[in-house]
């Protein structure tokens, strides 16, 4: 019997932790640069088609672009551009997540041009939504950054 009262006290802090992890954990977000040799416009397009989108233009500001994320159907929704220096877009669709917020921004310094990406992730308010991203929110962020880096050979880590 005493086994079993120590039993519920640790499955009672056990889910106390969870509890108030899940409840008090933020929305994740990344920045990463990297150093490539092309320019704006191509490494739009090649993000882009990296997610199934094909264009043959950067989109305009408005534009709704449909795409695979995380074997997703979902929408990139264009919110600003300015032209050959930055682009954001939010990603809605996702099934725990609310949106995604995507700024890419282009430097170019001498021959090469620094890629500067920043991304958050807003999850939905619903108690599964917050344990998904509690253990996986900030995973999803690191895996697309590092596929964007592995887009572009010529890049430095």
């Amino acid at each position: 019997m005493e086994q079993m009262i120590w039993f519920l006290r640790v499955l009672t802090l056990f889910l106390a932790v969870v509890g108030i992890s899940t409840f008090s954990f933020g929305d994740p977000s990344l920045t990463q640069s990297t150093m490539t040799n092309v320019k704006f416009e191509p490494a739009i397009k090649t993000i882009l088609a990296f997610h199934g989108i094909k264009s043959y233009r950067v989109p305009t500001v408005g534009e709704s672009l449909e795409a695979k994320w995380e074997g997703e159907d979902v929408k990139f929704v264009v919110k600003s551009l300015l032209p050959n220096q930055q682009i954001s877009w939010e990603i809605v669709g996702l099934p725990h997540t609310e949106v995604i917020y995507m700024s890419i921004e282009v430097i170019e310094k001498e021959n090469t041009v620094l890629l500067k990406t920043q991304m958050q992730s807003h999850h939905k308010s619903d108690f599964f939504s917050r344990l998904n991203h509690l253990f996986f929110g900030s995973h999803s962020l690191k895996a697309e950054a590092k596929s964007i880096v592995e887009l572009f050979p010529t890049s430095k880590p």
